[in-house]
């Protein structure tokens, strides 16, 4: 039987994967900040958690989700030789704009699978290897929660932010990520709703101004890719061995 004392510690005394239900959860892996004060005061430990599955659901690519992570992504990058790897990115990634952003496009790796089912399989093995400082990958039109599960495995064993950058339609489905937020673009910045998160339901959408939205960071042009990443353009064009 608990003592009284027990009873009325904070749920973190306990344990630390527990909190309050009224309460934002304190995070047990390091956090870096959104760059956005208003943002991190809704987010359990006050920003991006690190070794986390966290879904980024734009109402349509290009809602200004790239501008949204920018912040977070300089902070984990800028200070060390490890990279941000972009995989099955839809667009080119346009180097002009990450140096507007003061990010070092050699820092920059952009994979592209020729195979649709060597999407996850990738994502898995560069998140157990901990292959890089941050892993931005645009999730599959369809993904089974078995294979959701194992991201989010993955990403518990790496140090890397780890962001999935899905659709609108994927909010319905069922997801291990701890962290999900919808985005909805607007004329000065973007909308956010938080759709999950460890802590009480949030209700309100947050709006956050940004400089650059609307994909600036990519170019649609197909002939760039040689001037905007060089040789930090990988395409995987070989069958995948999973046995």
């Amino acid at each position: 039987m608990k003592s009284v004392s027990q009873a009325q510690a904070a749920p973190v005394q306990i344990h630390p994967a527990l909190w309050r239900a009224s309460q934002l959860a304190q995070s047990r892996q390091p956090i870096v900040p959104t760059g956005y004060t208003v943002l991190n005061d809704e987010l359990p430990g006050g920003g991006w958690p690190n070794s986390t599955f966290i879904e980024i659901l734009p109402t349509q690519t290009g809602s200004g989700e790239i501008s949204l992570l920018t912040p977070a992504l300089k902070q984990v990058v800028n200070n060390t030789h490890r990279r941000i790897i972009m995989l099955n990115c839809p667009f080119v990634p346009n180097s002009l704009c990450w140096l507007h952003w003061q990010l070092n496009p050699n820092k920059l790796v952009w994979v592209h699978p020729n195979q649709p089912r060597q999407v996850l399989w990738t994502a898995e093995q560069i998140l157990r290897h901990d292959a890089c400082a941050a892993l931005l990958l645009w999730l599959p039109s369809h993904i089974s929660l078995t294979a959701a599960r194992k991201l989010h495995l993955a990403a518990q064993r790496s140090t890397a932010l780890f962001f999935g950058l899905g659709q609108k339609q994927q909010q319905q489905r069922a997801s291990p990520a701890p962290l999900r937020l919808s985005l909805q673009g607007a004329p000065d910045g973007i909308h956010i709703s938080i759709i999950k998160r460890q802590g009480p339901t949030h209700v309100a959408p947050l709006f956050l101004p940004l400089s650059l939205k609307k994909g600036a960071s990519f170019t649609f042009k197909q002939e760039a890719l040689h001037q905007t990443l060089g040789s930090n353009h990988v395409v995987l064009d070989q069958p995948v061995h999973t046995s």
